[in-house]
């Protein structure tokens, strides 16, 4: 997995060939608790729907909140992206 300032992103998206972005990555919506498993989805992205209060980026994702969420699987845990 590549780890992407969120400031680089554009710069990666330009460099890519992507200079007018007009779409968005696709990315389902679960709640924490219905998540696939993080080992099998290594790399993926998700949303979900009752995510912690204040979440941190990259720390261990959580449900239990109200706030919709990106999360990213990095082969082991689910992660707040």
């Amino acid at each position: 997995m590549v780890h992407v300032a969120p400031n680089e992103f554009g710069s990666l998206l330009y460099r890519a060939g992507i200079q007018n972005p007009t779409s968005t990555l696709p990315a389902n919506t679960y709640t924490f608790a219905t998540l696939p498993s993080a080992a099998a989805n290594k790399g993926m992205l998700a949303i979900i729907s009752d995510g912690a209060a204040a979440p941190v980026f990259s720390a261990a994702a959580a449900g239990g909140g109200s706030l919709s969420t990106a999360v990213y699987s990095d082969g082991t845990t689910w992660r707040n992206g």
